[in-house]
């Protein structure tokens, strides 16, 4: 539903196979990792199974959700809740990146690393995916939302900071997740609670 909202066709599946089994394939890699084998051959499978499942992540974002544009299909009223499809889908897209870029590093050091990345592509789909859709979609579903925005005024104070403050917070997080190392451990703590 989410590429409709945007004026767009839900991609064909051809289009989708691809990055589909980009993505089971790093999953897969990662169970495989797990296996009984030295430790250096393990995290370099561990790596190269992040590395699969962050590029399919990228991937697959954009071309199922949407990380641009208007949802010039809804309601003018129901639009500001696509901010938080547009935010979570991008979150989805910097979360493969961080996968990606941690996968990358573990297998050409021969060792699962990149802690900071990994956490930060963490905190990116937990608040930024996982949290800004669910928002978003309850929005332009939920009843209650959906009696709110019958009204003919625009969006209360609160509605538009729900956004901002979110936002912010999956800012901070995945800030905070990065900077594991550079920064005293209970600062970093406070900078994401």
């Amino acid at each position: 539903s989410v590429p409709v909202f945007f004026g767009r066709k839900t991609p064909p599946l051809r289009k989708a196979v691809p990055p589909g089994a980009l993505l089971n394939a790093g999953v897969a890699l990662l169970a495989i990792s797990l296996l009984p084998m030295s430790d250096t051959a393990g995290q370099s499978i561990a790596g190269l199974g992040l590395a699969c499942a962050g590029i399919a992540t990228a991937w697959l974002a954009p071309l199922c959700g949407a990380v641009r544009g208007k949802a010039t299909r809804l309601r003018p009223r129901a639009r500001a809740a696509s901010q938080f499809v547009l935010v979570g889908n991008l979150a989805a897209v910097l979360a493969g990146v961080l996968l990606a870029w941690a996968g990358i590093d573990s297998l050409v050091r021969g060792e699962f690393a990149a802690t900071a990345l990994r956490d930060a592509a963490r905190h990116s789909i937990g608040v930024g995916l996982i949290t800004m859709l669910i928002l978003g979609m309850a929005q332009l579903v939920a009843p209650v939302f959906a009696l709110s925005r019958a009204e003919a005024r625009p969006p209360a104070l609160w509605e538009r900071s729900v956004f901002w403050l979110m936002t912010a917070s999956l800012i901070l997080r995945v800030v905070a997740a990065l900077l594991l190392g550079h920064m005293d451990g209970q600062a970093r703590l406070h900078l994401v609670s």
